[in-house]
């Protein structure tokens, strides 16, 4: 395993990414609905319908420099020894081997806006209007 592969499973395992899974089985567990919330290890989730509406996922928010801070703590058990200015490059490089553990080991999407990072998670799928009406 490269060292990039190497470093992108050290930051997913971090435990600020596995509240996703967590908050998934949560999610479905309760049966939770699309604009329900839930708190997880202090941090927020947000339940929602796919685009399709077809399947309940679980989001959260990390801020870039949240992610930042967990790979440069994490850098050097990869066998990284970045400096400061060498850090920004190398977490840009970080980023689409992220995103390709995160999907193949946990099934979790990883979207980037400016300043923040999207994660989310299918919890279940969802059975039409009425899929909670048996509880």
């Amino acid at each position: 395993m490269d060292k990039l592969s190497h470093w992108a499973r050290l930051v997913a395992e971090e435990e600020a990414f596995q509240v996703l899974g967590k908050a998934a089985l949560r999610a479905r567990t309760q049966r939770m609905m699309p604009g329900e919330a839930l708190e997880i290890d202090c941090r927020e989730i947000s339940v929602d319908a796919d685009c399709y509406e077809r399947n309940l996922v679980v989001q959260m928010y990390l801020s870039r420099q949240e992610v930042k801070e967990i790979a440069s703590r994490l850098a050097p058990a990869a066998g990284l020894m970045l400096n400061d200015s060498d850090l920004p490059a190398y977490f840009e490089k970080l980023i689409p081997h992220l995103k390709n553990y995160l999907g193949q080991r946990y099934d979790t999407v990883l979207l980037e806006r400016a300043q923040e990072f999207i994660l989310e998670r299918i919890a279940c799928p969802m059975e039409g209007p009425s899929w909670r009406a048996d509880i």
